[in-house]
C-alpha cells in the first residue's frame, strides 16, 4: 500500500525522532497530543511542564495534574509516602526531560491545572503510562472525577 493511502491518526507528526529511513512519519500524536519538558515536580501527580503546541508556541511552566489518579500529599500524615511516590516521579521523569502529554480538551481540575495523561520514554520505544505505573507500584491509587 502506498505510504499516502495508509490510514493514520488524525493528528500530526510527533517530532524529533519520528521519521523512519524514507522520511515518514512513525509516530503520530493525537489531537491534544503534545511533547512537554518537565519544569519540576511538586508531589506524584503534580507537575509543571513547559508544552511544545506546535508551530514554535510553547506554554511554559504550566501546572498539570496527572490524570485518574489520586497520590499522598506532601503535608499531614501522608508525607512519608508522598515523598517516596514523589521521589519515584523525579527518578523517571527528571526535570528537563522529554514526555508526551495527552490533555481532554478544556478540562482543568479544582485548581486550576491541566488534567493529563503522561507518557514517558525515549522516542524508539513504546512509552509507558505513569498513572498506570503509579498504581502498580502502590504509589496512587485510581481516581474518578
Amino acid at each position: 500500500m502506498d505510504t499516502w493511502q495508509t490510514p493514520r491518526p488524525l493528528g500530526v507528526c510527533c517530532g524529533r525522532g519520528s521519521f523512519d529511513s524514507g522520511n515518514r512519519c512513525n509516530r503520530w500524536c493525537l489531537m491534544y497530543e503534545y511533547r512537554a519538558t518537565v519544569h519540576s515536580i511538586y508531589d506524584a501527580d503534580t507537575f509543571r511542564l513547559n508544552i511544545d503546541l506546535g508551530l514554535k508556541v510553547w506554554v511554559n511552566n504550566e501546572a498539570v495534574r496527572l490524570y485518574g489518579v489520586d497520590a499522598p500529599e506532601m503535608r499531614g500524615v501522608e508525607r512519608p509516602a508522598g515523598l517516596v511516590a514523589r521521589d519515584y516521579v523525579r527518578t523517571v521523569m527528571p526535570v528537563g526531560s522529554d514526555v508526551t502529554i495527552r490533555t481532554y480538551m478544556d478540562k482543568k481540575g479544582k485548581y486550576g491545572r491541566w488534567l493529563a495523561d503522561v507518557f514517558i520514554g525515549p522516542q524508539d520505544e513504546e512509552p509507558f503510562h505513569l498513572a498506570t505505573r503509579l498504581v502498580e507500584l502502590g504509589h496512587a491509587v485510581w481516581k474518578t472525577y
